[in-house]
């Protein structure tokens, strides 16, 4: 559906219901869309658009979130039947290393997935942001990008990232928004209830694609997967999954930590470890939180190694 009308007033509710194409929910694919146009939709409208449109123009109608594949989309998406569970270490594999843009799950070369992350990076964000002036140095923005994918799961030291990058404060908050708006970070509250004792104000960063990650960190794909990089996938199905505002971390100041705290709407609380290898978590953490906050439940996330027989998860089984 073309929403490219230059220089002319449009009613999109008119022309839909005029195709026939009006319905309970919408959902508009925008990919081209002139940003002094405003629209004015009814709630049951959903425009689903690229960051650089998004950021462009305030509308009253919702936005979709559009986020790389999850493992079931994967799956989906390279007609793999999801009975096929002989597989899915294997698959899972692939789905951490490359990532989840669905142009790179669908190409076969592994060099030309490496070109096409570069591309996303090279063409829609520095093209269509920088068209946009909402970054004003794509150098230092790009130089960011890089610097914040070398540490995935890290407590965020902003007044570090500013000297480092060469960026004002204000600056690096606004390219941090703009990285968020694009869906290819996102930051983590922390957990805590002792603020004396635990980390309560600064804020952790994922990135929501490990293969971008990867890309951007090593400037290539890693024939083992990292904990960094296996984290940060984890955390994005969990966003897929249940959602970012309920997802926090807990770390006290002396070092202990558990990677996701997962507040239920009832009140409980759900821990989660993610660890590559199921013998190399920290086990005296998870006690740490357990006799301090008694989760209902707690899951350590892991590929390889002895999964506990208990509360060890695959990725695909969360």
């Amino acid at each position: 559906y073309d929403l490219a009308y230059p220089g002319a007033s449009l009613n999109l509710v008119e022309d839909l219901t005029a195709k026939g194409l009006i319905a309970e929910e919408v959902y508009v694919l925008v990919d081209n869309f002139p940003p002094s146009v405003s629209l004015d939709l009814p709630k049951n409208i959903h425009l689903i658009m690229t960051v650089s449109l998004k950021a462009s123009f305030l509308i009253e109608a919702k936005t979709v979130e559009v986020l790389p594949l999850s493992f079931g989309d994967f799956l989906e998406f390279k007609g793999i039947d999801v009975q096929a569970n002989e597989r899915w270490p294997e698959l899972y594999r692939e789905f951490i290393t490359y990532g989840g843009y669905p142009e790179v799950v669908a190409e076969p070369v592994v060099e030309t997935k490496k070109q096409l992350l570069w591309q996303i990076v090279d063409i829609y964000l520095r093209k269509d942001l920088g068209d946009l002036n909402l970054v004003k140095d794509m150098a230092k923005f790009y130089r960011l990008l890089r610097v914040l994918a070398g540490r995935g799961g890290e407590i965020l030291d902003l007044m570090a990232l500013c000297r480092e990058v060469d960026l004002s404060f204000p600056t690096l908050v606004k390219y941090l928004e703009v990285m968020e708006r694009a869906f290819l970070i996102e930051r983590v509250k922390p957990f805590s209830r002792h603020p004396g004792v635990e980390i309560s104000r600064s804020q952790k960063l994922y990135f929501l694609d490990s293969g971008l990650q990867s890309i951007l960190w090593l400037n290539q794909f890693q024939p083992t997967i990292l904990d960094p990089v296996f984290k940060s996938n984890i955390f994005g199905e969990l966003v897929k999954k249940i959602g970012r505002e309920s997802i926090r971390f807990w770390q006290t100041k002396s070092g202990a930590e558990v990677d996701f705290i997962v507040q239920k709407k009832e009140g409980a609380i759900l821990a989660i470890e993610a660890a590559v290898n199921f013998q190399r978590y920290n086990q005296k953490n998870f006690s740490l939180f357990k006799k301090r906050y008694n989760p209902k439940r707690w899951r350590l996330i892991g590929l390889e190694g002895e999964k506990l027989a208990r509360n060890g998860f695959y990725p695909w089984e969360m």
